[in-house]
């Protein structure tokens, strides 16, 4: 619990432009799938886009490879969210307790994908930022 609260701190200290948490999700519910996406547009964003504009850009990309979109959600709760100073969402990729999206995420190419469509998020987010 500890480290989890200083993962914003740290990025605060660091004078980061962009928290980007990245992480796989899972669920009771078996079939529950896809990518979500959580952020807040009551908290600091970019200079040319709001964060759910933000956060639109990584669930459109990734949702790309074939995981269904399973929401974007404003929620300032999360403390790498509500804690950090920049512009912060958390990227929920897919859901390690669905079956399907167990296989995707086990799969090398899947993953190769998963990992570039982030990258051109991100160059995307940073570009836009600076217009």
């Amino acid at each position: 619990m500890v480290i989890r609260l200083k993962r914003p701190e740290i990025g605060n200290e660091k004078g980061g432009y962009l928290y980007l948490s990245i992480h796989c999700n899972a669920s009771e519910n078996p079939d529950t799938d896809g990518v979500q996406i959580y952020y807040s547009d009551s908290c600091p964003s970019l200079k040319n886009m709001t964060n759910k504009e933000l956060s639109s850009v990584y669930y459109e990309n990734i949702a790309e490879l074939g995981l269904r979109k399973a929401g974007m959600v404003d929620n300032p709760r999360y403390i790498v969210i509500h804690k950090s100073k920049m512009p912060a969402i958390i990227v929920e990729n897919a859901f390690v307790s669905n079956e399907g999206d167990l296989e995707l995420l086990m799969d090398d190419n899947f993953k190769t994908d998963l990992a570039a469509a982030i990258c051109e998020a991100t160059i995307t987010v940073l570009n836009k930022s600076v217009e």
